[in-house]
């Protein structure tokens, strides 16, 4: 059993974020491990940042630090094929 830790936070309205987080275990099936991601997306410092270690060794498997309004293609964020998002 692996646990981990996930939070929103939301402006006074609660309609909408401007900060999520995320620091738990994830299998890594290229490596056939369990590593640990943190991850951090703020909109109001417009920043994304995902790390991916190895827990055993603390070698940095990924690393992505770029602009929130900028990334894209990753995940959950990538485009679906034939979901008609086409334009």
């Amino acid at each position: 059993m692996r646990g981990g830790l996930r939070g929103v936070a939301y402006r006074i309205s609660k309609t909408k974020w401007f900060t999520k987080f995320m620091a738990e275990s994830s299998f890594t099936h290229r490596l056939g491990i369990w590593s640990h991601r943190s991850k951090v997306e703020d909109k109001k410092s417009d920043e994304y940042l995902e790390i991916v270690t190895n827990p055993e060794t603390g070698e940095i498997l990924h690393k992505c630090e770029e602009p929130l309004s900028q990334h894209r293609g990753h995940g959950s964020a990538k485009q679906k094929v034939g979901s008609g998002n086409d334009g």
